[in-house]
């Protein structure tokens, strides 16, 4: 469902300068904003109580149901959900039940001339039987009303209201102009060794959501940065734990140390971070020294979390690991042109010319 982000060579950048690693970088999205699909979470079916449901399972009849995905797009409810009838006395003469799938309001906008069994179905395992599987076909915007009914008494019956949930159907995490979710891969960086460059940028991030339910609610999203290495690891380490990173900026140049605290710890000394240098105050011969030591294979300076919460209980989160892939030391340029100032005496030679 991913969409693959486009890849290009640093072989024209890396000929003007130093590389530390020979890769291959990431590239802005041609498109301003990219969707990913978000893909279900879970089952996507829970009770009254927030319990989640699956296939292969019998529950008793809940009093209601709330969808967040239709039963196709589920791994884990596929099948449909298998509910039971309770019956009493348990000695009744009779227990067989019938069933009736209805909208709330059949003469709603939404609902009108809409069939209520194309988007929810409940059949019964065997005619009259007190189990059923109840399936979600489609997103639906009235709520549904499954009634159980006695057959030996019609005057006892008993209801489920299904409701289908607002959801997030696709979100993009941007990193300056590019969607970092957009391919597979963890997103890696070339580091330029300068005050300033055009790699990262600011984290920004959006969702979408379904314009067809019965329950609605209020979404938040967030953006959370927890360090991947833990102080014992040997390396470069952030160690900034960023609650939510949306409007905040990754860098990945000089600045980076300045806005972070990024640390390059040499061996796997017990003492933590006390012996690890402080990569804001290196020089840049220091930082050349540590960046040739460096394993930039397996350099990742952070995990972030992406994640939509809603009221009604709808949540999803996806995360990647962000760091470098190598760095790169821009040429030194040219700063100014001086010519030599002229030192040249010239004779007058007048008198000459006129004889004298």
């Amino acid at each position: 469902m991913n969409k693959a982000i486009k890849f290009g060579a640093v072989m024209g950048a890396a000929a003007a300068g130093t590389l530390g690693v020979m890769a291959v970088v990431n590239k802005p999205s041609d498109t301003n904003t990219l969707y990913i699909p978000a893909e279900v979470t879970g089952s996507g079916v829970v009770d009254g109580f927030g319990n989640e449901l699956t296939s292969g399972n019998t529950y008793a009849m809940p009093t209601s149901v709330v969808y967040t995905a239709t039963t196709r797009e589920s791994a884990t409810a596929s099948e449909g959900i298998t509910l039971s009838v309770k019956v009493t006395p348990a000695n009744a003469a009779d227990k067989s039940i019938d069933y009736a799938v209805n909208w709330k309001d059949e003469t709603s906008e939404w609902a009108t001339g809409k069939v209520v069994t194309d988007y929810v179905t409940l059949t019964p395992t065997a005619d009259g039987s007190t189990v059923s599987t109840l399936k979600c076909l489609q997103e639906f915007g009235e709520q549904v009303i499954v009634t159980a009914t006695s057959r030996q008494n019609p005057s006892i019956s008993a209801t489920c209201t299904v409701d289908f949930a607002q959801r997030v159907t696709g979100y993009t995490v941007k990193l300056g102009t590019t969607d970092i979710f957009a391919s597979g891969e963890d997103y890696r960086c070339m580091f330029t060794l300068a005050d300033t460059s055009n790699t990262g940028g600011e984290i920004s991030a959006s969702y979408t959501l379904n314009d067809v339910y019965t329950l609605g609610g209020e979404f938040t999203q967030r953006v959370e940065l927890d360090p991947v290495n833990g102080v014992w690891n040997t390396g470069i380490i952030a160690s900034d734990v960023i609650a939510n990173a949306i409007g905040r900026s990754i860098t990945f140049d000089k600045r980076l140390f300045q806005d972070y605290t990024v640390y390059y710890k040499a061996d796997s000394s017990p003492n933590g971070l006390e012996s690890a240098k402080l990569l804001r105050d290196c020089t840049d011969d220091e930082l050349k020294d540590i960046f040739a030591k460096t394993d930039w294979s397996n350099l990742f300076l952070w995990t972030l979390k992406y994640t939509v919460t809603s009221t009604n209980g709808v949540q999803m989160t996806v995360s990647k690991r962000i760091g470098c892939m190598g760095y790169f030391v821009p040429p030194v340029m040219v700063s100014g042109l001086e010519f030599e100032e002229p030192n040249i005496i010239f004779k007058d030679v007048t008198n000459g010319a006129n004889g004298n």
